[in-house]
């Protein structure tokens, strides 16, 4: 029965339920109550993130049942199950088609900004800005206001419009003040300045966020990016912000990189060991992240810089056999053979040199190993050979 069926989708029993309710809909029962019961389905299946059965399920209601009110809200839950598989454009279409159809103000602000927002994750950023501006055109007082003014940045942020996103972004803030989107706005203004490398002004846009927010994951990505902004103002306060991340925020996607920037501060202001013990903390705690190579890269070219040429060449090599396809590893194979000059170890050097041409033969640093390879072979006394090199450079 209808009344079951609808029981168990409420419940959340879906596996018990969707055999019914299809051999409800499909045993010619009264045609209200099988489009009632599909559209119920389709609302669970989209509650419980099951989205290819989902747009089946509103496939199938679309074609079979003609009520027009009934169409709006399944184009509309059509449309939200396409953007749960990745299918924007189809998207936009179900929820342009929504918007046609419904009636009711509200409903129909939903539906425009969710055309909107499908043309933005489908990378459409010209059509969603002309979107967005209609939507606040049409629906100025919206309690969608901020959502929408913010997306419309992000428009024209993607569109590489900087002046215009950054005063977008401001206007969010200064129009909706007490929203999440404004606070957001912030941040990203900051990372705008931070992209363009306005170094002053991007520390002054993370103040301001921090000033909003005490804690939480904005306060750690503002945190973050004023201790980069005041790095590459050479601010010795950087290292403050970065040590702040580990202590407060320590399980946070920040954290790894703020660590790894402890280390790149300390050897700035000259604190060698205390830096070069932060890196190998790194690789402890965060063996698998994304900044890993980078700092085993540095931990190479340290150990190169203060004479160690040794552990140099090992830290090189062993960071060619675990990060082979990174893009430091050609530079960190040309690192170890210049370690092998220093030692005057030129065998060993010409070896090293030449199996960088071999692995690596689009190198940049190749010219720089070729003419290293010949002053090796120089050393040893091989002129002729070192001449045919001094030519191929």
């Amino acid at each position: 029965s209808q009344a079951l069926c609808s029981a168990l989708l409420k419940g959340g029993r879906l596996d018990e339920a969707i055999p019914l309710v299809r051999a409800y809909v499909s045993s010619n029962a009264e045609a209200a109550a099988s489009a009632s019961l599909q559209l119920q389905l389709g609302e669970v299946l989209l509650d419980a993130e099951r989205h290819d059965e989902a747009i089946l399920v509103y496939q199938q209601y679309l074609e079979t049942f003609a009520r027009e009110g009934g169409q709006a809200h399944a184009r509309m839950g059509h449309g939200w199950a396409l953007v749960g598989v990745g299918r924007y454009a189809e998207a936009a279409v179900a929820f342009e088609k929504a918007h046609d159809l419904f009636t009711v103000p509200e409903q129909r602000t939903e539906s425009l900004l969710k055309v909107a927002d499908a043309r933005f994750l489908n990378a459409q950023f010209q059509h969603a800005q002309e979107l967005y501006e209609r939507f606040l055109e049409e629906f100025p007082g919206s309690l969608h206001g901020a959502e929408a003014k913010f997306q419309l940045a992000a428009c024209l942020e993607a569109l590489g419009k900087h002046e215009e996103t950054e005063r977008a972004f401001e206007r969010v803030v200064e129009e909706h003040p007490d929203s999440p989107e404004a606070t957001e706005a912030l941040l990203r203004i900051g990372e705008l300045h931070h992209a363009l490398k306005e170094w002053k002004a991007a520390e002054a846009a993370f103040d301001r966020v921090m000033q909003r927010v005490e804690s939480g994951p904005l306060f750690a990505a503002a945190l973050h990016g004023r201790g980069l902004a005041r790095y590459q103002l050479w601010s010795p306060d950087a290292l403050a912000d970065f040590e702040r991340i580990g202590v407060e925020y320590s399980s946070d996607d920040v954290a790894a990189h703020a660590l790894f920037m402890q280390a790149m501060c300390l050897y700035r202001l000259g604190r060698d060991a205390q830096a070069l013990a932060v890196c190998h903390r790194f690789l402890e705690q965060y063996p698998e992240s994304t900044w890993a190579p980078s700092v085993r890269f540095w931990i190479g070219r340290f150990s190169y810089n203060t004479g160690d040429y040794v552990a140099a060449e090992a830290e090189f090599l062993s960071f060619v056999e675990q990060y082979a396809k990174h893009a430091l590893a050609d530079r960190a194979v040309y690192r170890a053979g210049l370690a092998a000059v220093k030692r005057k170890e030129y065998v060993r050097a010409i070896e090293l040199f030449g199996r960088l041409a071999k692995q690596y033969p689009e190198s940049e640093w190749l010219a720089g190993a070729r003419f290293h390879q010949a002053d090796a072979m120089c050393e040893l006394g091989k002129f002729a050979g070192a001449i045919l090199v001094f030519e191929e450079v």
